[in-house]
């Protein structure tokens, strides 16, 4: 109300004189639903108003005053992404304040964060602690005001406690993937610099002057999108895992109709359920709670991804609703119910409700250590000081003394190609009868698919791997058969531990420091493979294993490097980037061609002249698998006569580690406890695993010895779900059939099946749930 501005500012200059100073506090919460699609233009200009247009009234009205200052009160939302999500609107207004502050002289911004005794408490205090933004006592606030308005300072300020809390400037104010310019300056702006302040409890021993000191600088980041909430923690909680009960909250509700199609998944109108009945005020409450939108304003039938839930947030929202009823609740459920309306009549339909009295949530797992009970599971311990455990699961007895066990990713994998599909392999001994058409198992004749045709078997005649604990394939299956355990700390050349890990959840630290690697990465014989020493030491390290276990590979196989040069062999690796050119620098020899991804494909067909296809497949978990897809599918293609297929994997530095952490993915037991009540996330690994293909018909005719047949490969994709890490039970299982399909058998029929099993709370039920879905068309 600029008139109404301009009339109360007449009125101060008439009693007490010229306006001396400005304090800009003004400000509206967000408010509606969290995520920003779903907000109503007039809410958006509510919000907006007050440091927008306020902000400009009130400087052009003050224009002529003597202001000896102008502070603007922000929030701590418009410098760290993380903090904006569900709130948009006013990070995007609170940013208005600081590019003011930036190109205006003499005008100051601080990005307040929460005030624990006072204040709005806009943001989400829970969400800022976990980055290591606890509030602000108010002694220490005025204390941080008295400073900017006395000194010196950068034009926009961020006050952060001087404790150990954990806060990292770099990670908290980057927005990730997308960098963004930084704006014109002007000969005459300020600096426009943001600072991070340390702020300490007040002590008679020290003076104001002294508690503050320059923490961090960053360039000021502009918000280009809103951020994913990635602060809440994926606590543990005991989810049903036998068969029986994956179908259904409770026993009560398992003769409900399970989804029979993506769209069940998805949640498509006309299900039972989603007409007008009022969900149940306690479930209400709980969604509210965990979204942190009040009561009134949560809409009970937008889609619990459109309120912002993702994988994260989804097993809080399980946590907390088995807490609340005492009773174990599928993940599942929030996907075949995903708004609040369905999921309340599906839990008031099977019998859920709320206990008498309400069950205390488990404590976040960031906030604690993890014990690891006696009776559990051990901690780590180096590979040569493990005695051999129990497996979790029955190993099969080896089919004979000299057997060679089926190809293994060289790392945690989604189940796209039907492992069970792959018959078990051929004795590999050198008293092996020559192998025939009539001893290779013919296809089942169960499924309409009918039977595969024989040029279309792909033949295993090869492999080779380098895993930890295991630097070759007799060692590998030393390891399996004896349950050797090949997990250990983070060698001390890989990252700094001491300086990156903590137990608990904090920005910019990993909550895990255990892994699986490789025993002595960095040895590598250049002259084997032609090279000098410098080119060696350019290669990524990725690069060098694929080589080795190649060469490998080839030798398994019985093939001569010359046999096979010149011929339309294909190379197909599963890989990301190592971040290895980031360690030796860019300007490395041959302009960097030893470190970009693609070239560990490229490497191989150039070392041994091969002339088919050489791709490189990163399709995250997968990419292994996908990559020996692309290679069967190229081999029935005819482009490929042969195909060297696999995965590599280096883990050199703390970029994984700090990525999952966030998601609260890693275990921080260094233990992946798969389909277990007590699952806390995976463990990363490292390693190289190589197969030799083969048209199975070709293969026999030429001799070649066959470790194992693919009879069939089926890839696909989780499409659209709740969040972009949440898998899709109905598009797993329809991978699976199509493999079945493709091999010409009948779920009955597989007798030992190798699954994703990433021991996370939501993975681990639905892909057991969408295999259960597969079994029960064609088992009992």
């Amino acid at each position: 109300d600029r008139p109404a501005l301009a009339a109360f500012l007449a009125g101060v200059r008439t009693a007490l004189g010229p306006v001396g100073g400005v304090v800009h506090c003004a400000g509206r919460s967000s408010a509606g639903p969290a995520a920003f699609v779903h907000k109503e233009p007039a809410g958006i200009r509510e919000v907006l108003a007050p440091k927008g247009d306020g902000l400009d009234a009130l400087l052009d009205l003050t224009e002529q005053d003597p202001l000896a200052f102008v502070l603007l009160f922000s929030s701590v939302s418009a410098a760290a992404p993380v903090l904006a999500a569900g709130m948009t609107d006013y990070a995007a207004a609170n940013a208005y304040l600081d590019l003011v502050a930036r190109h205006r002289p003499g005008v100051r911004a601080v990005n307040w964060p929460v005030w624990r005794d006072s204040g709005g408490a806009t943001g989400r205090p829970d969400a800022a602690a976990r980055i290591g933004l606890h509030a602000l006592p108010d002694d220490a606030g005025l204390d941080v005001l008295d400073r900017v308005l006395d000194g010196p300072a950068a034009s926009v300020l961020l006050p952060v406690q001087a404790v150990d809390s954990g806060f990292d400037a770099e990670a908290a104010l980057r927005i990730p993937h997308a960098p963004q310019p930084a704006p014109p300056v002007t000969p005459s702006a300020p600096d426009i610099t943001p600072t991070a302040l340390p702020v300490t409890p007040s002590a008679p021993d020290v003076t104001p002057t002294a508690r503050y000191a320059p923490h961090v600088t960053q360039p000021a980041p502009r918000l280009a999108q809103p951020a994913p909430v990635t602060a809440h923690p994926a606590p543990v909680t005991a989810h049903p895992t036998p068969v029986a009960d994956l179908q259904a909250v409770t026993s009560a509700s398992a003769s409900a109709p399970a989804p029979a199609g993506a769209d069940a998944a998805q949640g498509a109108a006309g299900e039972a359920g989603s007409g007008s009945e009022v969900p149940p005020a306690w479930l209400v409450t709980v969604v509210a709670e965990a979204l942190g939108i009040p009561e009134p304003e949560l809409e009970h039938d937008v889609t619990f991804g459109d309120l912002g839930v993702e994988s994260v947030l989804l097993a809080e929202l399980v946590t907390r609703i088995e807490a609340r009823t005492g009773r174990p609740l599928e993940p599942a459920v929030l996907l075949d119910h995903p708004t609040l309306r369905r999921l309340g009549a599906h839990l008031s339909g099977a019998g859920v409700a709320p206990t008498t009295d309400p069950v205390a949530p488990p404590v976040p797992a960031e906030s604690v250590a993890h014990p690891v009970p006696t009776d559990s599971v051990a901690p780590p311990v180096p590979v040569d000081s493990v005695v051999p455990a129990a497996p979790a699961l029955p190993v099969p007895p080896p089919v004979s003394a000299g057997s060679v066990p089926p190809p293994v990713s060289a790392g945690s994998v989604p189940p796209p190609v039907s492992a069970g599909s792959v018959p078990p392999p051929v004795s590999a001994g050198p008293v092996s009868p020559p192998v025939s058409a009539d001893t290779v198992p013919p296809p089942m004749p169960a499924v309409p698919a009918g039977p595969v045709a024989v040029g279309r078997r792909i033949a295993v005649i090869g492999m080779a791997c380098r895993f930890p604990g295991a630097p070759d394939l007799d060692a590998y299956w030393r390891l399996l058969r004896t349950g050797g355990f090949a997990v250990t700390e983070v060698p001390p050349g890989r990252w700094d531990v001491d300086r990156l890990y903590r137990p608990e959840q904090q920005a910019g630290r990993s909550i895990s420091k255990w892994g699986g690697f490789v025993d002595a990465l960095e040895d590598f014989d250049p002259e084997f493979f032609g090279m000098g020493d410098r080119e060696a030491r350019d290669l990524d390290p990725a690069i060098r294993l694929t080589l080795e276990a190649t060469a490998a590979c080839l030798r398994d196989a019985g093939y001569r490097d010359e046999e096979l040069r010149g011929s339309d062999v294909g190379v197909f690796m599963g890989a990301r980037m190592s971040g290895y050119r980031r360690r030796i620098g860019l300007t490395a020899a041959a302009g960097g061609l030893g470190g970009d991804q693609n070239f560990i494909a490229a490497r191989v067909a150039h070392q041994y002249d091969f002339r088919g296809p050489a791709l490189v497949v990163d399709s995250a978990c997968s990419s292994a698998l996908v990559s020996v897809q692309t290679a069967v599918r190229s081999l029935q293609a005819g482009e490929s006569r042969l195909a060297v297929a696999g995965g590599v994997e280096v883990l050199l530095d703390e970029e994984p580690y700090l990525e999952f952490s966030v998601a609260r993915a890693l275990s921080p037991r260094g233990r992946c406890a798969s389909f277990d009540k007590d699952a806390d996330g995976f463990v990363p690994g490292e390693g190289c695993g190589v197969l030799l293909l083969k048209p199975l018909d070709r293969a026999l005719a030429d001799g070649d010895r066959v470790h194992a047949v693919l009879e069939a490969v089926a890839v696909g994709n989780d499409g659209h779900t709740m969040g972009l890490t949440t898998p899709n039970p109905v598009a797993q299982a329809q991978v699976v059939r199509r493999a079945l399909n493709g091999a010409g058998v009948s779920a009955r029929d597989i007798g030992l099946l190798e699954a994703h099993g990433t021991g996370t709370m939501i993975g681990d039920p639905l892909e057991l749930r969408a295999l259960t879905e597969v079994f029960r068309e064609s088992t009992d």
